[in-house]
């Protein structure tokens, strides 16, 4: 006996190059999960059975947003390393550091 596919894998299959135009690769599946739970959340929501692909566009657009704006607040390539943090403070940055102390003692 040959099953067909679970209806979910068939959005999946759907929103997967959605959501891959719109994120990197690396977070595809993160933002595809993000996505689910909302959808699993709204479910009982849901008035029009009809809507229900442009509703789930919706989330998808939605989960994208939010994915962006995280990732504007919070960008992984400005983080300093872990060997830049265990590194000693340079002459320069040591230097810059009782500067920025002298100023705020001043305007204090």
């Amino acid at each position: 006996m040959n099953a067909s596919p679970a209806p979910w894998q068939d959005v999946a299959a759907q929103l997967r190059p959605f959501l891959a135009r719109r994120v990197a690769a690396a977070d595809l599946d993160d933002v595809l999960q993000d996505v689910w739970l909302r959808v699993q959340r709204g479910l009982p929501g849901l008035r029009e059975e009809e809507r229900f692909t442009s509703w789930l566009f919706q989330i998808a657009r939605s989960a994208v947003a939010e994915h962006q704006r995280a990732r504007a607040c919070h960008p992984l390539s400005d983080a300093p390393a872990e060997s830049d943090l265990a590194a000693e403070p340079t002459a320069d940055n040591r230097e810059a550091a009782h500067s920025l102390a002298r100023c705020q003692r001043a305007g204090a």
